[in-house]
């Protein structure tokens, strides 16, 4: 079994842990202070090769046939739109000739995609947000004989869960399905250099999506954000930055502050460089506490 949380509100708890087993039947498990209550999210899903309902508010925006894979998590309908896959983030590809080098598992994940969905007939289903600064269609896909293509790529190890929207008990699976992954090494969790690594490494890249982990040695509230620091030296080491927006997300203290000093963490995300390398939060699930797989030391 694979325990771990999540940083932010789920009904009114303070946190909320999920614990995976390969009989997959989800609980999610409310930690208030004294650690009780358990909320049973009611979902069965079932491990690699069989399908899965998912959860939220998604609703239809249409549907298609897939004529090209354009990438791990990118494909293009008959009717000309291409469809970026909503929650996760394949390894970054690119086509031979191009000016980017593809990531290690991309074709791998390209494949694993175009296996699943060309040719096929495609369900899509969108949130509020439907489309992103390329005019891809941000969709949930299923596919005509119900496979959820997000939840088989990520349970494959051919993606990573990377959250586009605030939907707790969807992340949840997704997440789970990634543990399992995780821990079964499969797909990009075989390949060292796409594993998590440690906040206080040389292994932060600026401009490349990570996973990180580390004990949070200080939480700063300065004007619009919480700052959650990994060293002492709080302008050069390793940073999450959570905007004000999303205070709601979480549940903060009567002073403000989110009391996760001390805490070990994994957030995943995009590296900026402010003085140092930081991750800034675009929703509260891109964080975590009790570690599904510790991070190997670099």
């Amino acid at each position: 079994m694979v325990p771990f949380c999540f940083a932010g509100k789920f009904a009114t708890a303070k946190a909320f842990c999920l614990t995976v087993g390969v009989a997959a039947v989800f609980s999610v498990h409310a930690h208030g202070t004294d650690n009780s209550g358990t909320i049973s999210t009611g979902l069965t899903v079932a491990f690699p090769g069989t399908s899965v309902t998912f959860p939220g508010k998604a609703k239809a925006c249409g549907s298609g046939r897939a004529t090209k894979i354009l990438s791990g998590d990118r494909l293009l309908l008959k009717n000309g739109q291409t469809v970026s896959l909503a929650e996760i983030k394949a390894p970054e590809f690119w086509s031979p000739g191009a000016p980017y080098k593809s990531w290690p598992h991309s074709w791998q994940a390209k494949a694993a995609l175009e296996a699943a969905a060309i040719n096929s007939q495609l369900n899509l289903f969108c949130y509020r947000k439907q489309k992103n600064a390329l005019g891809d269609l941000v969709a949930h896909i299923r596919t005509g004989t119900g496979t959820w293509l997000q939840y088989e790529l990520v349970s494959n190890g051919h993606a990573y869960f990377m959250p586009h929207h605030h939907q707790p008990v969807l992340a949840a699976q997704l997440h789970g399905a990634e543990a399992e992954a995780r821990t079964k090494k499969r797909g990009l969790w075989a390949i060292d250099g796409l594993s998590a690594v440690q906040a206080t490494s040389d292994q932060l890249h600026p401009g490349w999506f990570q996973i990180v982990t580390g004990k949070i040695l200080s939480e700063k509230r300065r004007k619009n954000s919480i700052y959650l620091n990994f060293g002492d030296d709080w302008s050069r080491d390793f940073t999450i930055e959570i905007p004000k927006r999303l205070y709601r997300q979480f549940n903060a203290k009567s002073d403000g502050t989110l009391g996760l000093e001390g805490q070990y963490v994994e957030v995943r995300g995009w590296v900026e460089w402010a003085g140092g390398p930081k991750i800034i939060l675009e929703y509260a699930s891109q964080l975590t506490v009790a570690l599904p797989v510790p991070a190997q030391s670099r």
